[in-house]
């Protein structure tokens, strides 16, 4: 898409609820002030479905085409799963800050600064009347009978990741640390026979699909994504494949070989396809799921077992401060 101009007002949606980040809580009425205050922005705290809604409807009805979403990627995920469901006939440009716990969505982006550089980036280009560039990002669709209504995200996870973001967050901490905590003591408690470690690291049967290839094999762990860059730069993917769909990696390999954290952390940029362990893109994939899934960050729970369906779902229209490939 071309470059284009920003103009006043814009709209500010902070996420009364997302965590601390870095120990630092990111002060909306700071951010309301760098834009300029109630004269140029709309600032509006949300702190359930129900009131993110009524202010995206304000925002539609006012004609607001940039929105800077406050909070972390299940912020973003809920504003975006929003104005999908809801509000179809509306596509403003969206700008997630890093504000959260999960930020992958703003460092693909190029915005993996603090939020008041953002804003005041922003508020220069307005006043500049510079172009700013546009980026569209297809975001994936999940579907199963198990969930009352598709789910919408760029970062799907299962298996173990899932139970690992589940040990993550009863860290405090969070952030970088409480990640490498969790993969070193939970791989650790792993080697001594641990329960829960051993829990965690149980393998999922599952018939996949993947476009029209079927494979039967139990996973350890399946991440599908639009985005590159995963937590702590986790990338697995084939990311100089050309073929069309998402990102996907499903790995099925034995413990002993997943020990090795670092495979994950891709080294080259191939496509991999191994008898348990596939790495490309694709446009479908088919699999079942055990106890529920992360999307974003976000946890959903599932009783028992689930076949999940997950697709490239509409393209989201974003304001990026780099070129994307």
């Amino acid at each position: 898409m071309p470059a284009m101009e920003l103009k006043y007002p814009v709209g500010l949606i902070s996420n009364t609820n997302a965590k601390k980040v870095r120990k630092t809580i990111v002060d909306s009425k700071d951010l309301h002030k760098l834009l300029g205050g109630d004269k140029y922005c709309l600032l509006r705290d949300t702190s359930s479905l129900e009131e993110l809604k009524k202010v995206v409807s304000e925002f539609r009805d006012k004609n607001i085409q940039i929105i800077l979403s406050n909070g972390g990627d299940g912020t973003h995920q809920k504003l975006i799963s929003t104005l999908i469901h809801n509000f179809r006939d509306y596509s403003p440009y969206i700008i997630p800050l890093k504000s959260g716990t999960m930020n992958m969505l703003s460092k693909n982006l190029g915005l993996d600064i603090s939020p008041y550089k953002v804003a005041r980036w922003i508020k220069t280009l307005i006043e500049q009347k510079a172009k700013a560039k546009v980026v569209q990002k297809h975001i994936l669709e999940i579907k199963s009978d198990a969930l009352k209504k598709n789910k919408y995200g760029f970062v799907f996870i299962a298996g173990c990741g899932y139970k690992l973001l589940n040990l993550y967050y009863s860290y405090p901490e969070g952030g970088k640390r409480a990640a490498a905590k969790t993969i070193v003591s939970s791989m650790g408690a792993w080697l001594t026979k641990d329960p829960l470690a051993r829990s965690i690291y149980t393998y999922t049967p599952s018939k996949t699909t993947i476009d029209s290839n079927e494979y039967n094999f139990p996973y350890l762990i399946t991440v599908a994504s639009t985005l590159e860059k995963l937590v702590l730069g986790f990338s697995p993917f084939a990311v100089k494949s050309k073929k069309d769909g998402f990102f996907f990696m499903i790995d099925g390999e034995p413990m002993r070989k997943n020990y090795r954290f670092t495979k994950f952390f891709k080294p080259f940029p191939d496509d991999e396809w191994k008898p348990k362990r596939l790495v490309s893109k694709g446009k479908t994939l088919h699999l079942e799921v055990s106890g529920g899934f992360s999307i974003d960050g976000e946890i959903v729970n599932i009783d028992g077992k689930a076949k999940l369906e997950v697709v490239l779902g509409p393209k989201i229209n974003f304001i990026s401060p780099v070129i994307q490939k």
